[in-house]
């Protein structure tokens, strides 16, 4: 097989192989021994190679490479009416060329490298998402720690490295937090469970200004009916003015004023400012709200002060006061959410295109503090990243 030559490569796969088709075409050439006849002969045959992928350590590509060969048209020719055929003087032949071949494609392969897309794309993990424009800002700072590398998959001519990153997550409220430093690029190590899996920290913040408008509107809707207070009976209020502001010990402060009368006699009428000190506390997984310890703290107006202190004690006060709480978090928490989850389902980070999804979200304790009452929120999902541009 002294001559030949070689068609034009075919690359596909699936799975964890890569088959490179290859066709060649051969040509033979037979001569008697007295040099009298003289005949060519061309035969084609068709080599498949499967390679099998695999990273170093240091993230180095390594292959493993199993060629096979079948021909499709067999070398020979016909003399005086007989088959003349060269197959297995072909297939010996055939044979030095396909081991060449293998360790060829094997050289190549290792010089092959993700290294640096994937360093480029370790670096730029280093970064901050925003889950949250307003109500508050809210930022996750990721500092990612080891990449762990679970194989590949192939589709076509396309190569898709399954890759997990473990990473510290942190939760800033307001402005932007800087970039945590970036590391070198760490050694690989294998991935020994499913990638993706995320979990993040929220708070669901209502500042106390906003709810003070919402605890007034609950109690002017409350007014409508009067409340039953103890040693004066039915009594009527109208509330003018709340103010909160959070106080020692994780409780909250609440001014009321109001004018309350007594339906059964409408000359016991008072006047004046009310403040309640409370301690707002809420079921495990539930955005209701429970105001517990009510303490009467102060009193700017002595005019019909029993009255206004019976009122303020009156189970029906402090329970509307509460209810206007829990209706306030309901609604901000399910805005929250999905306000997240439209934020984090596909984001852009430079080169960076992060998908992610929530499939668990759990509730904390109530917080109060100097600028609103906080719900804790901690919430489990999965999420994919990739590299664009490469």
């Amino acid at each position: 097989m002294p001559a030949g030559g070689c068609g034009p490569l075919q690359i596909s796969g699936s799975g964890q192989t890569f088959v490179v088709t290859m066709p060649i075409r051969a040509v033979m050439r037979a001569k008697d021994v007295g040099g009298i006849l003289n005949e060519t002969a061309t035969a084609n045959a068709r080599v498949r190679a499967v390679v099998r992928l695999n990273l170093a350590s240091d993230w180095s590509l390594r292959g493993k490479v199993d060629i096979a060969y079948d021909w499709t048209r067999e070398p020979g020719i016909d003399i005086l009416g007989q088959r003349v055929e060269f197959t297995s003087k072909a297939d010996a032949k055939l044979r030095g060329v396909v081991g060449k071949l293998e360790q060829t494609l094997s050289r190549e392969i290792s010089q092959v490298t993700f290294r640096p897309q994937i360093a480029r794309a370790w670096r730029q993990a280093f970064t901050a998402l925003r889950l949250n424009k307003d109500n508050p800002t809210v930022w996750m700072r990721i500092t990612p720690q080891e990449l762990h590398y679970g194989g590949y998959q192939v589709a076509g001519r396309r190569l898709v490295l399954n890759l997990g990153m473990k990473a510290i997550t942190e939760t800033f409220i307001g402005e932007r937090p800087e970039d945590p430093a970036s590391t070198p690029l760490p050694p690989v190590k294998p991935l020994k469970q499913n990638a993706g899996a995320m979990e993040f920290y929220i708070p669901v913040v209502a500042d106390y200004a906003q709810l003070e408008p919402v605890i007034l509107e609950a109690l002017t809707k409350r007014s409508a009916q009067p409340f039953d207070v103890p040693g004066f009976g039915a009594v009527r209020a109208q509330f003018e003015k709340v103010v909160m502001y959070g106080t020692d010990g994780g409780r909250i402060a609440v001014g009321l004023t109001f004018t309350a009368t007594a339906l059964d006699n409408p000359d016991k009428v008072s006047n004046g400012t009310i403040w309640l000190t409370g301690l707002p506390l809420n079921p495990a997984n539930t955005q209701q709200v429970n105001f517990t310890d009510i303490r009467v703290s102060g009193l700017t107006d002595d005019k019909g002060a029993n009255l206004l202190l019976k009122l303020a004690n009156a189970p029906g006060l402090s329970q509307t006061i509460a209810d206007a709480l829990g209706q306030n978090f309901t609604k901000d928490y399910n805005s929250l959410m999905e306000k997240i989850g439209r934020a984090i389902d596909e984001q852009r980070e430079g080169r960076m295109l992060i998908r992610a999804r929530i499939d668990n979200v759990r509730t904390g304790s109530l917080a109060a503090s100097g600028r609103g009452l906080y719900l804790q929120v901690w919430g489990t999902g999965t999420a994919s990243i990739q590299l664009l541009g490469t």
